[in-house]
């Protein structure tokens, strides 16, 4: 993973001094910062001498800014260093054949595609949304920094009602609503991506469904396939075929002039920002929603557009944020009449599942990796408790970069009530400010956040400031803002018997 599995800290922390990629790192950090009283004064440091900082054992945390303008010159520098060693290693016992890059998953980091510019032939992706809509901005962004055509190197649909019995219990992305589905999917993105003069290919994963019990290397069970486990064609997704392939080569030819409107995805940089207001009384966590004021309710929840969606109709989530002094407060009620959680400490992202971001600073738009105020939660439902009563698990996810050294789940110090009825669940959690990495309301009342909703039988995804078809789970810089308002002050009113 680029975007994440590269970060600094990855390279430094708890390494020995003469490490070298520690010594990498620190480089990169003489580059940006020319002595080590600038750097002193921009991580809240009070090292002696560059020595000093070889033997520290953990960059900062506290400092986000400086680690914002240490992550991407790192990411790109480690990047070069990469494509400088495989493609030369290629070329020296293969120089006749062309290198078609890393196949970035989902996301390009532009740092590592603007590193890959003299050494690769092409940028390949893939590429799996449920929405069938390209991401002009990555699109462009591979295109134009690397001076390379683009790849599509994987893309799908899958859905439950395939013959082979496929689940997709792996919680691979590009779900929709059915076979019909999955047949426009293939046309609408096909065509799509033949419209764009600088991608010169693409190829849909696969010619048949996986195994239902999942293939060998990782259990992966999907319906990818233009035939079941038994060569049986699906007769939909074959007919989109046969009738999409002779339009490519002339869409592919007039793309130049084509301005593609109806192909680019909605662009979510502008986030939208709640008011968030003041508790007076604590919530009752009792799974109800009922004493939650009006004015708590997070507005503008919105439905992921799915392909298919338009002949499945639910009910948009209720969301409800609210603060005191002691921490955050969030009630939900999602409707779902066939709830299925995989377990919390497993691979919970599979099935029913609500997520919570969570940055207690205000993410700029270049923020595109967690930092020590990043905060990743999420709620699994459980359609029959346990043993112990539970309907509901609530955990923390850890990310590179964030304040965590692993996963919290349970996550011990949120409280947490659920109730679970036939066509529906309600959660209720409060999270202390202690779980809260740099919460501080009275010195930072702005807060990045966003809420992801997956309903898993019905394909549907609600969102409040960016869905994950653009890696908000990655990308702090897609949350929105929640201002938390100040607490309102008391007026004493006296009658005076006036009319």
């Amino acid at each position: 993973d680029w975007n994440a599995g590269h970060a600094p800290a990855y390279y430094f922390d708890n390494l020995p001094p003469p490490d070298p990629s520690r010594q990498r790192v620190i480089s990169v950090i003489r580059e940006l910062w020319g002595d080590i009283g600038e750097f002193n004064t921009a991580w809240g440091t009070n090292l002696a001498d560059w020595d000093a900082l070889s033997h520290l054992q953990e960059l900062p945390t506290d400092r986000p800014e400086a680690y914002a303008r240490l992550f991407s010159p790192w990411l790109y520098r480690v990047a070069y260093d990469y494509f400088a060693t495989t493609t030369a290693a290629i070329r020296r016992h293969d120089p006749n054949h062309l290198i078609l890059g890393v196949r970035f998953k989902g996301y390009a980091p532009p740092e590592v595609v603007r590193a890959s510019r003299d050494f690769t032939d092409a940028q390949s992706l893939n590429y799996y949304v449920s929405d069938g809509l390209l991401d002009q901005e990555m699109f462009d962004m591979m295109h134009e920094l690397s001076g390379q055509p683009v790849i599509i190197t994987e893309y799908s649909f899958h859905s439950l009602d395939g013959r082979s019995g496929n689940r997709n219990t792996f919680g691979f992305a590009a779900q929709v609503l059915d076979q019909q589905a999955r047949a426009d999917g293939y046309r609408l993105m096909t065509t799509r991506l033949a419209r764009v003069p600088y991608v010169i290919g693409a190829d849909w994963f696969q010619w048949n469904d996986e195994p239902p019990s999942g293939r060998t290397q990782d259990g992966e069970d999907v319906n990818f396939g233009i035939v079941d486990i038994d060569d049986r064609e699906y007769d939909q997704l074959v007919r989109a075929v046969r009738e999409t392939t002779p339009l490519l080569n002339s869409l592919h030819a007039a793309s130049y002039a084509d301005a593609r409107r109806d192909a680019w995805r909605e662009r979510f940089d502008q986030r939208p920002t709640f008011g968030v207001p003041y508790l007076e009384r604590p919530i009752v966590l009792n799974g109800e929603l009922s004493d939650w004021p009006a004015d708590t309710k997070l507005p503008s929840v919105r439905r992921g557009p799915t392909i298919g969606l338009d002949r499945s109709i639910l009910p948009d989530p209720n969301v409800h944020v609210a603060w005191t002094s002691s921490g955050l407060w969030v009630g939900f009620e999602v409707f779902d009449r066939d709830i299925q959680g995989a377990p919390a400490n497993g691979w919970w992202w599979t099935r029913d599942n609500v997520e919570l971001f969570i940055n207690t600073r205000p993410t700029p738009a270049d923020q595109s990796f967690y930092n020590s105020f990043s905060h990743q939660f999420f709620f699994v439902p459980i359609e029959f408790p346990g043993a112990d009563g539970q309907a509901g698990r609530v955990g923390q996810w850890h990310r590179p970069g964030d304040a965590l050294t692993d996963h919290r789940i349970p996550h011990p110090d949120v409280q947490l009530a659920v109730r679970v009825l036939p066509d529906r669940y309600v959660a209720e959690m409060f999270i202390p400010g202690d779980a809260l990495h740099g919460f501080d309301p009275q010195s930072h009342p702005a807060i990045a956040f966003n809420i992801h909703v997956r309903n898993f039988q019905t394909a549907t995804d609600y969102f409040w400031s960016a869905p994950k078809t653009v890696q908000t789970q990655l990308r702090p810089n897609t949350w929105g803002t929640l201002l938390l308002q100040p607490r309102r002050e008391r007026t004493l009113i006296t009658d005076t018997g006036r009319d």
